[in-house]
């Protein structure tokens, strides 16, 4: 099932190996990608976004590479990381289904972010690249929605405006004017009715 998963799920996966010493390209995508550092640490170097970061990369560290940026990684020992794809539509209908405008969600750049939930849901994307595993698809599509539940949750919401908001004072002295008000027109509205008796 993995072959399509980007396609009918919204995520694709792949574990790769990368060789020391090299400068590994990594094109512009349509999609946003995630990279988890799984194993012994390394020192990694990389530029991404127009800054340029230099770290220990460890166990479960997770950059996060928003659609349309590209950048290089460089590593000064072999490793291997967990690659996913996360189609933006995919996270719409997630921001949409938590009743956020998913115009607000901004997905930015991170890098060695750590968050377990996000690593543990990769590793269970993982194991349908297993052929000897059973793909079940709502299975799958529920890890992707999960996923895309966690790069929103991380992600920056552009404040909405503010709504201009009455203290609790301004509220009961407004409650009041509003009630002196109805009751002065009300008095006005009776002395100008004619009388019974004038009847």
């Amino acid at each position: 099932m993995h072959d399509n998963w980007l396609e009918t799920i919204g995520v694709g996966v792949e574990s790769r190996r990368i060789a020391a010493g090299l400068t590994h390209y990594v094109p512009a995508s349509i999609n946003h990608r995630l990279g988890i550092h799984v194993g012994a640490p390394v020192n990694a170097s990389c530029h991404c976004d127009g800054k340029h970061h230099r770290r220990v990369q460890s166990d479960g560290d997770i950059d996060i590479v928003p659609a349309g940026l590209d950048g290089d990684w460089k590593d000064d020992a072999d490793c291997t990381i967990l690659r996913l794809w996360v189609s933006p539509a995919l996270v719409r209908r997630a921001a949409e289904d938590l009743d956020i405008d998913p115009d607000r969600v901004v997905v930015n750049p991170q890098f060695q972010r750590r968050d377990a939930r996000i690593e543990h849901i990769a590793h269970a994307l993982a194991t349908g690249l297993n052929p000897d595993v059973p793909s079940d698809r709502l299975y799958f599509e529920s890890l992707a929605k999960a996923l895309a539940v966690q790069i929103i949750q991380g992600a920056s919401k552009p404040e909405a405006p503010a709504r201009q908001m009455l203290s609790f004072g301004q509220k009961r002295r407004l409650t009041d004017f509003i009630e002196a008000t109805r009751i002065f027109r009300w008095m006005r509205w009776r002395k100008c009715q004619p009388s019974a008796s004038r009847i």
